[in-house]
């Protein structure tokens, strides 16, 4: 594990030193998905393929997922983030009493093809694809809008 702030240049330097140092290596996790795009920058001029896990769901990622060389994303969103957090802060504006614990409606992502994969080595999960995903990811009014009930933001799914 190595901070980076989550500067792109520092996660190039990063992977960099990673891909010097150890040269066998297969995969990178990132904390958020333009971290992953440097690492694979760097990977790819350095003729190494990787695989990636991240977090956000940015729309950059759909070619890494649909082929297969992100196994795994994690919808959130900066939007629907933001959104979630302006629709809890209303809720208690007006008084409504919610839990200490929300949840807020998130999703992994991955390929048919990965999901297949990961499936036969015996590891199931819901998932969505890029496709759902880039509904999913502008649909937050839907799931977290004023008319939905505040019972919607405190049930894990």
């Amino acid at each position: 594990m190595e901070p980076t702030g989550w500067d792109a240049a520092k996660a190039t330097n990063a992977a960099q030193t990673w891909l010097t140092t150890y040269p066998d290596l297969k995969a990178i996790g990132c904390i958020s998905d333009s971290l992953c795009l440097a690492a694979d920058s760097v990977a790819s001029s350095m003729g190494t393929q990787l695989l990636y896990g991240g977090y956000d769901g940015d729309a950059e990622m759909k070619p890494l997922i649909d082929d297969g060389k992100m196994v795994m994303d994690v919808l959130t969103g900066a939007y629907r983030v933001g959104y979630w957090n302006i629709a809890v802060a209303a809720r208690l504006a007006n008084g409504e009493k919610l839990p200490q614990d929300l949840y807020m409606p998130t999703y992994f992502v991955t390929s048919d093809a990965t999901a297949a994969k990961l499936k036969a080595d015996g590891l199931t999960f819901e998932y969505i694809n890029t496709d759902k995903e880039a509904v999913e990811a502008k649909n937050y009014t839907e799931q977290l809008g004023p008319k939905v009930p505040a019972t919607a933001m405190t049930l894990a799914k």
